[in-house]
Parts: C-alpha cells; structure tokens; sequence
C-alpha cells in the first residue's frame, strides 16, 4: 500500500511538470493540460499496479506498463472531452495526450529496462554466491576430512603399539587390549566417518578410550565424566575432544609418578558451550601445549566456526594441564 501510493504521488508530481512544461512552450492553458496530464499518470499508475497481480502468472512487465499506459490515455482523453468539450480544446487535448503519453511510456520504459537489468544482476550475483559458498564448503570439507584423518590413526596406532609390547610380556592383558579396541573401532567407525554426532556420544566414545588406556595403566589412572543430560543430545563435531584426551593421557598422566586423575566435564553459560579437559599431570613439561593433535584441534575450530569458537590450554598450579574447548550454543 505503502508503494503503491508513492507510485501514485510519482506520477502527479511528473505529470504536473509535464502540465506546466507545455504552458511555458505555448501549447494551451494551464488548468487543461495540468488536468489531462493528471488523468493520464495517475489512471496508468494506478493501472500498473492493478494489472502487476498478473505478473506471477506469467504476464511480462513490459506489457503490463504497456496496457496501464494505454489505460491512462485512453481514460485521460475521455475525461477531457467531458471536462473540456467543444472543437477549443480539440488540438490542445491532442497535444497533451501525445506529449504526456510519450513521456509516462519513456520512463515506463525505461523502468521496465532497469527492472529486468536489476532481476539480471540479482540473479547472476544469487549464483555466483552460490557457486563461492559451495567452493567454501567443498574446501572446508576437504580440510576437515583431511584433519580427522590425521586423528584418528594417532590413537590407532597407539594402542597397536602397546598391544605389541603387551604381547611378549602380558599376552592375556594384550587380548584385553585388542577386545577393548575392537568394542571401541566398531562403535567409532559410523560416528567418525559422520558430519556430526552428538555430545552424548562423543563421551561413549571417550569412555571406550579411557578404558582401554586404564587396561594399560592399571589403577594408576582414574577418570571421572561430569555432562548434564541436556547437553548429551547437542550436535558435536566428532573426534574433536579426543585429541585433548589423549594429550592428557600420553603427555600429562603416563610420565607421571603415582596416581593420575582425569576430569571431562561441560557446561552452558550465555549461549556459549563450554568443555574441559583437566588432569593433574606433570604439565606442559617442554610441549608448551603444542603437538599434531591441538593444532589440529585448533584448525578444525577454526574450519567449523572461525573466530567464534577457541581451545585455551593453560597449566594448573597444582599440577597438570586444563583445555578448554569454548563454542557457540
């Protein structure tokens, strides 16, 4: 409505300066030709907007504007020969009529011209979005593909490896290994090679894990999962927090001394998700937490959500490292 009566006020406004532009050069009087003028823009304004109902159906622009045009003239002729009859202003209304119809046709040309220009240039540019975001995506996929895939062999073969060593020396304890690791790999396969899993079964996932590195460690490591239940069914990129886990394991808890604790814990605050990995281990030692596994972290964060997600790793006084893992909710 709002469009429709600008529309409308558009076309008195230019058709009173077409009125005003013919009495200047001495074609007829004032009242006349301001009046004709009128009719004409405002009957084909409000024609347009009437006959651009069709236009879903199929109807194309141009001849709608054509036929609210030829709407205009032909009201705006009929009212002056009932306003102003008589053979006076015969040559006058000719005129007029001529002059006002090119006029209103030249800009409804040339708005039907820019229209279809301006739906071009909308449409190329919608595909060319389309065709960058799908590259975006394509990339970002292949990145992400190609980070997992550095993961999960990492812990593969870290297990395999101590299977071989428990071999000669534990055979027993190393068929536990590999029964363990079977239960693990089948439960983990469909979820790794997966977009994304849940929070709930990321934890599976590390229970599996920290089983089977409590097979290798014995009672020296325990390990302790706080995740309320409503975080369990929220979508979680998978294999993002084992590399954390396994850091604290292999660099925190294994060269350790005595007793090792590990505490998986998560929570909701502010629209922000926020998951910990904390043990009490020898700490950083010469790592400076870096290593494959929190760059890699690190560059999936930044594949799956830019700058609105981040790991802060930082050494606790009391012995060990806390990764923090802060993403969007």
């Amino acid at each position: 409505m709002k469009r429709s009566i600008i529309r409308i006020g558009v076309s008195v406004l230019a058709s009173a300066i077409v009125g005003v532009f013919l009495t200047v050069v001495g074609v007829g009087e004032l009242a006349p030709n301001m009046f004709i003028s009128a009719s004409i823009g405002v009957v084909a304004a409000i024609s347009t907007h009437l006959l651009g109902r069709f236009e879903p159906l199929g109807v194309p622009r141009p001849i709608i504007y054509v036929l609210g045009l030829a709407c205009g003239a032909v009201v705006g002729a009929a009212l002056l020969a009932l306003v102003y009859p008589g053979p006076r202003f015969f040559q006058q209304s000719v005129v007029v009529l001529l002059a006002t119809t090119l006029v209103f046709g030249g800009a409804m040309s040339a708005v039907a011209f820019l229209h279809r220009r301006k739906s071009q240039l909308e449409e190329d540019l919608h595909a060319a979005e389309l065709r960058k975001l799908e590259a975006e995506r394509s990339v970002t996929e292949a990145r992400l593909k190609m980070l997992q895939a550095q993961i999960e062999p990492h812990f593969l073969f870290n297990t395999l490896a101590n299977v071989t060593a428990l071999i000669g020396t534990d055979p027993s304890l190393a068929r536990r290994l590999l029964d363990r690791l079977n239960v693990y790999l089948r439960a983990a396969l469909t979820r790794t090679r997966a977009g994304s899993t849940t929070l709930g079964d990321e934890m599976d996932l590390l229970r599996a894990y920290l089983d089977i590195c409590r097979i290798r460690m014995g009672e020296r490591l325990r390990y302790a999962i706080d995740v309320p239940q409503p975080l369990l069914a929220r979508p979680f990129p998978p294999m993002l927090l084992q590399p954390l886990v396994e850091n604290a394991v292999k660099h925190g808890l294994e060269p350790k001394l005595g007793d090792g604790e590990l505490r998986i814990a998560a929570s909701n605050h502010d629209t922000r998700l926020y998951i910990s990995v904390v043990d009490n281990g020898v700490g950083f030692g010469d790592s400076h937490g870096g290593g494959t596994g929190v760059t890699n972290v690190r560059a999936r964060l930044a594949a799956l959500y830019g700058d609105a997600a981040r790991l802060t790793l930082e050494e606790r006084a009391q012995g060990g490292v806390s990764a923090t893992l802060e993403l969007p909710a």
